[in-house]
């Protein structure tokens, strides 16, 4: 890490072999009227971990600005969210130089910087937009509207294609955040006929930004062959639709733009999950969708329904990857077998599946 700080001449370096050694390093900044500015430390110090460090930091005013944690690849889903839940960034590693600066740079930028912070540190957007989520799964919809309204922005939803491209040629939009599988038509066809449609009759061009939980290269080639300006992995990254949001505001006029911007100045946005009342939203509504989802894999693999196994596992693998505590894993692997139709394995793997969903419906019904 200390390698990839070298090329930045601004950046003064303190290091410290531990957790525990961290925080003694940031008292005597502190206490010398030189705090840190941003603090690098991996999720997995032994005594005190890189959440804890960062828990003890945001609890101690003046200690350091900002905590981003190191996290390993295999625990960036239910890293990433604790991560936040606590006001911290992640980073995934290893870490690419190129990352590593660009984070620095906006952790550190000044008041001109396009993202400003309320005096509470709390994100508020630039400008407030119109944004039109379009999936066919109501939890992700909650979630991904639930982060878009707390930082001041007006959402539409939409189940399908059919209702994204209605909505879009019925409604005035300033972005799209469109799933790519859906039933009946999907976000890259759905995306064809509003591009189609801006031709025909000489309209602005809509931002589309693609949402998928899979992140292939293949899947980004489809996306701007169809026209789409984007691309966000599902779950999606807070940091990076903060981002994504500011640049479509830059773009956005002040007559084009509505809605409240207006954003209490409490704690820093926290992951969805994290906040009560989103929770409880969320986990109702996975509640009652899921066990019917459940059912219609249930009798796909009974009929041998490749198709049906492939898409209703993808959804639900969407759904259940905003909680931190889902094990998704084998639910892509039954996702897998569907779409390469290999299914002598997909009732046994099916068994692993409702024995995860099953879990997780428990843990959730504890917090209600």
């Amino acid at each position: 890490m200390v390698e990839l700080l070298a090329p930045l001449p601004t950046v003064t370096i303190t290091e410290a072999a531990g957790g525990r050694a961290a925080m003694a390093a940031l008292d005597v900044a502190a206490a010398s009227g030189q705090p840190c500015d941003v603090v690098l430390v991996d999720a997995a110090l032994p005594a005190l971990d890189g959440f804890e460090l960062a828990a003890r930091v945001g609890a101690t005013p003046g200690l350091a600005r900002h905590v981003v944690i190191l996290l390993p690849t295999t625990q960036l889903t239910t890293g990433a969210e604790r991560a936040l839940s606590i006001g911290a960034r992640y980073l995934a590693l290893p870490v690419v130089w190129k990352t590593l600066a660009d984070t620095l740079t906006t952790l550190t930028a000044g008041p001109g910087a396009p993202a400003q912070q309320t005096a509470g540190g709390r994100r508020v957007p630039h400008r407030p937009l119109r944004v039109l989520v379009v999936d066919d799964h109501v939890v992700n919809q909650a979630v991904v509207s639930a982060v878009l309204r707390k930082w001041g922005h007006a959402v539409a939803t939409a189940l399908d294609g059919q209702e994204a491209v209605d909505k879009a040629a019925a409604e005035s939009f300033n972005l799209v955040l469109m799933d790519l599988q859906m039933p009946g038509m999907d976000g890259l066809q759905a995306t064809r006929l509003i591009r189609a449609r801006e031709l025909s009759q000489a309209l602005p061009r809509l931002p589309i930004v693609a949402m998928t939980a899979r992140a292939m290269t293949e899947d980004r080639d489809q996306c701007r062959e169809a026209g789409m300006d984007g691309f966000l992995s599902k779950p999606l990254n807070q940091p990076e639709l903060f981002e994504l949001l500011e640049v479509v505001g830059r773009q956005v006029g002040p007559a084009d733009a509505e809605g409240d911007a207006t954003a209490d100045t409490g704690r820093p946005v926290l992951p969805l999950i994290a906040d009560p009342d989103t929770r409880r939203h969320v986990i109702g509504l996975f509640l009652d969708t899921a066990p019917r989802q459940l059912q219609r894999l249930q009798r796909a693999v009974e009929a041998d329904d490749a198709a049906v196994i492939a898409a209703t596992a993808h959804a639900l693998r969407g759904a259940m990857s905003n909680f931190a505590v889902a094990d998704i894993s084998h639910l892509e692997q039954l996702e897998e077998l569907g779409r390469e139709g290999r299914l002598t394995s997909a009732p046994a793997t099916l068994a692993r599946v409702e024995a995860d969903i099953a879990a997780l419906l428990t843990e959730l019904r504890a917090l209600q």
